[in-house]
Parts: structure tokens; sequence; C-alpha cells
């Protein structure tokens, strides 16, 4: 990946502590100073930062990626090894992360769904928090259900 290709800097957005916003800057431009990758350790001691500052940065990164082909994938790195962090621009080179993304996401939403089914289950559904857990569980079990059908569908 180039640097021409890559987006310009990130613009500030709304409520976004400028702390943050420039350490995601500074992140974008580790990335793409490291296009083998780095682990968040490497880019906490490089930058000068804590671990929980990376997070903050890596998730910015990915909430401006949202709407682009290019994204912050991070892949196994070995047994008890820090995962590394990658820039990648295209589908081919996220592959590897997009598989094992989508089971942990499947997986995540599933714990929430039983969760929202018990705080849902202990509330008054006249509340704000019973009317959210409702609202929260019901739309999670529909998509478990929608996600079971594609999982299971036969492709011809």
């Amino acid at each position: 990946m180039t640097a021409a290709k890559l987006p310009p800097k990130i613009a500030v957005a709304k409520g976004i502590e400028p702390k943050v916003k420039a350490r995601a800057d500074a992140l974008f431009d580790y990335s793409v100073l490291h296009p083998d990758g780095w682990n968040i350790d490497q880019a906490a001691t490089d930058n000068g930062w804590s671990y929980n500052q990376v997070n903050q940065a890596i998730r910015y990164l990915r909430k401006v990626f949202a709407d682009s082909t290019i994204t912050l994938i991070c892949t196994p790195n070995g047994q008890r090894n820090r995962w590394i962090y990658k820039l990648v621009g295209t589908y081919d080179d996220a592959q590897p992360y997009l598989g094992y993304r989508m089971g942990d996401i499947e997986e995540r939403m599933l714990t929430i769904e039983w969760m929202t089914h018990s705080i849902k289950n202990a509330s008054d559904l006249r509340t704000l928090e019973g009317k959210k857990a409702k609202m929260v569980y019901e739309d999670l079990y529909a998509l478990r259900l929608r996600l079971e059908f594609l999982n299971n569908e036969v492709v011809i």
C-alpha cells in the first residue's frame, strides 16, 4: 500500500477529544511507516503512549475507516503474543481478519442478546431501561435468526 492511496489526515469529528484525534493521526502515520504491521506494545513504546491511549486511537481509526475499504486489521501472532495490527486497503488483504472478526461479532451479539433478555425479564418495561432492553433483545434475536439462516444457506 502506498501513501498516495491513503486518505488525507483524519478530520476532527464533533465531540472527539483533540488528543485522541492527534494520536489517531499519529497512529495512521505509524501504520504507514510499518507496512508489515505492529503490536500495541511497540506502538505504545515508540509513541510514548499508554496501552489505553493506543486502543483509543485504534478505535477512532476504525470509526473513521467505517465508510472506506481501508481498515486496521489485527491478526494472531502465535500463542501468548500480542496481535499484529496492519493497515490494509483491499478485501484480499483484509481476508484473514474478516472471518475471525465476524465470528467474534456473532458471539458477542449472542452474549448481549442473553444479557438483554435477562434485563428485559427483570425490568419494568414501562421504564426507559426496560424499553431499551426489550428493543435490543428483540432486534438481536431477529438478527441472530437471520444470521443463522445465512450461515446455513447452501450456495448452488
